[in-house]
């Protein structure tokens, strides 16, 4: 399967570099597209030197010409640019330059937004829009020229569960945690402040406790929306690269993960840590839900923005407990590859052991740090009384999922997931320490 995979993988390199560097005139038809930006590539305001004279259809260099940002440009000074049927301004009727999307300055641009530079730095945050997974792009093209380019952009909220008085829907993220917008929507962009946010109740589609849902900010007020589930097992998958899912009815669904989608979710429920917990505890059996962009289901893309347990995230939680615990008891202290396999023999372990020296214990670490300090073992030792907790209590199914991707770094370390790598997690895992015989404390444990 894997071999047939990474053929696949490069047909597809070759195919997409032949296409890229074969010279194309494709010229832009009279009427409307609607395209739809896949998240990874998106669509370029200026294409790589290396495919300047690419004009497919995931570059918008096919609908404006050459100069695509120029194009852009002239249709945002027109005011023929919209983002969820809101008009983007050139510049703000309050004469301010904040270009807010769904609660957040959009507005990406380095130094001081003068009358000068605005279109430009709009024309940017446009960009940023169109390399987001889900973007749907529609062009109004009249004469051979683009006139209107409309924008529906939307981001992802896992929602533990609604309430609804007199019309009005409150959406809640945690147990007594309302949904909220705002904050940073990029590195360069300002932030903007968070607020709680309501919706009218006409304004709310499908949306269920312990969904995913998708929220945009439109001409008519906020909306939420809940993300098309498909429920089955994952029988592959890979951090930040694809994911197959087996579903009820017996289809197969093979997709890529839609990773920027879900910054806003707890990480356990997120596609690439969720796959990594999956496949690292062997639960490719446990039946879950992959929640997709609405939209994006049946066609050549399905984009997944999140993954949860429901129903069966104690099921999930339970087998990763069990894990550790069978880990933690076929463990022990020793020197050597030598004395542990003494020690095994004593405790009547077998062959399936695993050992770590002295120097990731507690004892050891606390005489080295002077205070009072816990072992690699002892740490294994609390998340599982914890994890367990929260399967003893009430506990929402997304805390269980959390639960469960946090033993998986406690074993693995945040070095083998891609989500935690780029947040700025620094774990070792039970496996960095164990075995080997490494004799260096392990980050986790100096904390």
């Amino acid at each position: 399967m894997k071999k047939i995979k990474w053929m696949a993988l490069v047909l597809a390199v070759i195919m997409t570099m032949t296409l890229a560097m074969a010279p194309a005139a494709l010229a832009a038809e009279d009427g409307t597209v609607t395209l739809i930006c896949d998240g990874t590539a998106g669509y370029k305001l200026a294409p790589e030197p290396r495919d300047a004279d690419y004009q497919g259809e995931f570059y918008l260099a096919k609908y404006f010409g050459e100069d695509v940002t120029a194009g852009v440009k002239a249709l945002v000074e027109a005011g023929g640019v919209t983002v969820n049927g809101i008009a983007v301004p050139a510049k703000g009727e309050d004469g301010g330059y904040a270009m807010n999307v769904n609660g957040a300055n959009n507005l990406a641009a380095s130094g001081e937004m003068n009358e000068n530079n605005v279109a430009d730095a709009t024309v940017r945050a446009v960009g940023d829009l169109l390399k987001a997974a889900g973007t749907q792009v529609t062009l109004t093209v009249a004469d051979g020229a683009v006139t209107q380019m409309d924008l529906f952009y939307t981001a992802g909220a896992l929602i533990d569960h609604v309430e609804e008085a007199d019309g009005v829907v409150t959406a809640y993220t945690g147990k007594d945690t309302v949904f909220t917008v705002g904050g940073n929507a990029g590195p360069m962009a300002p932030p903007s402040p968070v607020v709680e946010v309501t919706f009218d109740a006409a304004n709310v589609e499908n949306v269920t406790d312990g969904c995913i849902a998708v929220y945009w900010e439109g001409a008519d007020g906020w909306h939420l929306k809940a993300a098309d589930p498909v429920a089955g097992k994952l029988t592959d998958g890979a951090d930040h690269q694809y994911i197959i899912l087996e579903t009820a009815d017996g289809s197969t669904i093979e997709c890529q993960d839609a990773a920027m989608y879900s910054r806003g979710f707890s990480d356990g429920s997120r596609p690439g840590q969720f796959v990594n917990t999956q496949m690292n505890f062997g639960l490719n059996d446990v039946e879950v839900t992959v929640w997709f962009i609405p939209g994006t289901l049946g066609t050549d893309n399905p984009m997944p923005i999140g993954i949860t347990g429901l129903d069966n995230a104690h099921v999930r939680l339970e087998r990763a407990i069990a894990f550790v615990q069978d880990v933690v008891d076929h463990t022990v202290v020793a020197e050597s590859e030598e004395d542990a396999a003494a020690k095994a023999a004593e405790q009547d372990l077998g062959e399936d052991y695993h050992w770590v020296t002295e120097a990731v214990t507690a004892d050891h670490v606390s005489e080295i740090t002077g205070k009072d300090s816990k072992g690699v073992l002892d740490m294994l030792n609390e998340q599982v009384a914890a994890a367990q907790a929260l399967l003893d209590g009430e506990a929402s199914p997304a805390e269980l999922d959390q639960a469960a991707y946090e033993l998986f770094i406690a074993m693995w370390g945040s070095s083998s997931d891609i989500g935690a790598v780029f947040s700025g997690t620094a774990q070792e895992g039970f496996y960095d320490v164990a075995d080997a015989g490494a004799h260096a404390l392990p980050a986790a444990v100096l904390k």
